[in-house]
């Protein structure tokens, strides 16, 4: 079947939509009732340096770790972010604007808001807000070019206007020393520098009689303007921490007990996330542990962990820094359950694409755990199974990843065993909902019809099946029909579901029909798919799975709702998805590195794997 070469991309093609999806997703429900607010000038003197802390926690993700506009989500997003870096932004750009950007989100290009009474969920206080326009001026200007204005206003401005811009020059005498003053934060946080430039070019102010090329001239708006903010070279190296602490409270979450006398272990990493240091303290009998820390550079990232009942058990990572030296890693542990009836499957998706001569699957789960005890399996042993899942008979060449905070980057999930027509995972599953996203992915047969049924293991609380509209469907009465939508140039595709599944339910996905790869491609006739897949992927999947973000806007906020619940009748302790992402994936990297070094990986595997990770990381924390 040699169109089966395709799928391959097929397949990361749709896990990038799903992807955009749930981004989308997340952009829709905080524009829902984003506040207005009128831009503020600052109280205090934006800081640089505060604001690259936040940049590169909260903005490097789509405006890349530099402001580039290259961050790994930019691909995602319907409109390129903003590239600080580019010479015209800092030109054009008004900071009191950037602070109601920033503030309000900018719905038509999917950024957020972040302000305090938006719908953030982590809003950002105002003084913060103005400590991130000035981290936009500093990636957007040289240290060479302020440098080079400091010499310019030195020699022709620094007589008038005084050292520090405040209007004490010695050759003030007798000029309007309000005038003269150019550190006023009214003033430079309603003004561009373009507005800026074109009053000490235009003639309209009589002292400013030198001449000074124009690279000069905007080098010194560059220059002046940092009596407004505090400057800090981007690329300059960050001091070492003098003094630093780790500390925190090892918790068993079952039984909100602390852990008296536990091993800890403290793991630092570099900005390349290697391993630097491994360091070891014990719990006193209240469960707290601290390390201290001195002379260590400001871009570690730290992780904790701490074994109990034989499995690990890991912190949020985190950094530390002169400006906020002492770090809160608290490790929370749990016992083990062999009670699959606390297992739901929050999310599931079944996709379905269409190929010459069969049909390619991509399947989405998203497991949650309702008790406060980690599953590892209902033998009780690992090794014998976790999590099961069911695929149906005759499904070819199939695959499993684990989903490690984004759709994009997964992980080959090898530790998966066969047993019938059941395949068991030997990782646990820890507390909370969606502790746990897999994707399976396999090819099927398919001629005139084809039977993609089988068992769900766990209750579900609703399971989805998008097709393209293509001449298959689903023939089975117990989903619900959608109805078909379009998506531009003519493409649809067909949408079912079925809603509170419990344990044990047959899902029964029946196709029929004769495939019309003219519906998909849109050329009118049935592609060659080994030669024209660019045509086929083009018009089919991608519009496919772009569609189905209606549904997944739906489970999504179900999934939310489901995240309150949890939380108000404590059934699982709530989930810091971006502090757990950053764990997961150094947890990743970890395991990665024990494995090659076991002889577990190839090397090419490896490496790639590895660099995935390490770019994944590096959009978080650099």
């Amino acid at each position: 079947m040699k169109s089966i070469m395709n799928k391959k991309r097929l397949f990361t093609l749709s896990l990038r939509w799903l992807a955009l999806i749930l981004l989308l997703v997340s952009f829709t429900q905080l524009f829902s009732t984003t506040a207005a607010q009128e831009p503020a000038v600052p109280q205090t003197t934006p800081d640089a340096t505060v604001g690259l802390e936040i940049f590169a926690e909260r903005c490097a993700p789509c405006h890349g770790p530099s402001g580039d506009g290259d961050g790994s989500m930019a691909g995602n997003l319907p409109i390129p972010p903003a590239a600080f870096s580019n010479p015209e932004y800092r030109k054009s750009a008004v900071p009191g604007a950037m602070f109601d950007n920033i503030f309000n989100g900018i719905i038509s290009s999917g950024m957020p808001p972040f302000g305090e009474g938006t719908e953030s969920q982590r809003p950002i206080p105002a003084a913060n807000l103005w400590d991130l326009t000035a981290a936009i001026y500093t990636l957007g200007t040289p240290a060479e070019q302020i440098a080079q204005g400091q010499s310019v206003f030195e020699e022709n401005c620094q007589s008038c206007h005084g050292p520090a811009g405040q209007g004490d020059g010695p050759d003030a005498a007798g000029l309007d020393s309000a005038a003269l003053d150019i550190t006023g934060l009214d003033y430079w946080f309603t003004r561009s520098n373009e507005m800026v430039y074109a009053a000490i070019t235009s003639g309209s102010i009589a002292e400013h009689d030198y001449s000074l090329t124009e690279d000069d001239q905007w080098a010194v708006v560059d220059y002046a303007r940092t009596f407004g903010y505090t400057y800090t070279d981007p690329n300059a190296p960050a001091p070492p921490v003098e003094f630093g602490t780790v500390r925190g409270i090892v918790t068993n979450g079952t039984t909100e007990e602390p852990l008296a006398d536990a091993e800890v272990k403290l793991r630092a990493f570099t900005v390349n996330f290697e391993e630097t240091l491994n360091l070891t303290a014990t719990t006193d009998a209240d469960g707290a542990f601290s390390f201290d820390l001195e002379d260590v550079p400001s871009d570690w990232v730290y992780l904790v962990s701490s074994s109990y009942g034989d499995l690990n058990f890991s912190s949020d990572a985190g950094r530390v820094s002169n400006a906020e030296p002492e770090l809160e890693l608290p490790v929370t542990v749990y016992d083990k359950t062999s009670d699959a009836t606390m297992i739901n499957i929050d999310q599931m998706h079944v996709i379905i694409d269409l190929f010459d001569g069969g049909i390619a699957v991509t399947e989405l789960y998203v497991f949650g755990n309702q008790s406060a005890a980690v599953f590892v399996g209902e033998s009780g042993n690992m090794d014998e199974g976790t999590v099961q899942i069911t695929l149906p008979e005759g499904a070819e060449e199939i695959s499993f990843e684990r989903a490690m905070g984004s759709f994009e980057n997964a992980i080959p999930a090898t530790e998966f065993f066969q047993t019938g027509d059941v395949w068991s995972d030997t990782f646990p599953l820890n507390p909370g909902s969606g502790s746990l996203t897999l994707i399976v992915r396999y090819v099927f047969p398919y001629e005139d019809s084809a039977d993609l049924s089988h068992q769900l293991k766990y209750r579900a609380s609703q399971a989805t099946i998008i097709l393209p509209d293509a001449g298959i469907e689903v023939d089975d009465s117990s989903w619900s029909f959608q109805g078909a939508q379009q998506m531009g140039e003519g493409s649809a595709f067909l949408m079912y579901d079925r809603t509170e599944l419990p344990a044990g339910t047959e899902l029964t996905i029946p196709l029929s029909g004769k495939p019309q790869f003219d519906a998909v491609g849109g050329n009118g006739s049935l592609p060659e798919r080994d030669k024209t897949s660019e045509l086929l992927i083009g018009a089919g999947a991608l519009l496919l799975i772009a569609a189905a973000a209606v549904f997944v806007i739906r489970n999504w906020q179900a999934r939310t709702d489901a995240d309150e619940q949890y939380e108000d009748e404590e059934e699982a302790p709530p989930v810091n998805a971006a502090a757990a992402k950053k764990a997961q994936l150094l947890q990743s990297i970890v395991a990665l590195d024990r494995a090659f070094k076991n002889g577990e990986l190839e090397e090419s595997d490896y490496t790639a794997q590895r660099e995935e990770l390490k770019q994944e990381l590096k959009q978080v924390w650099l």
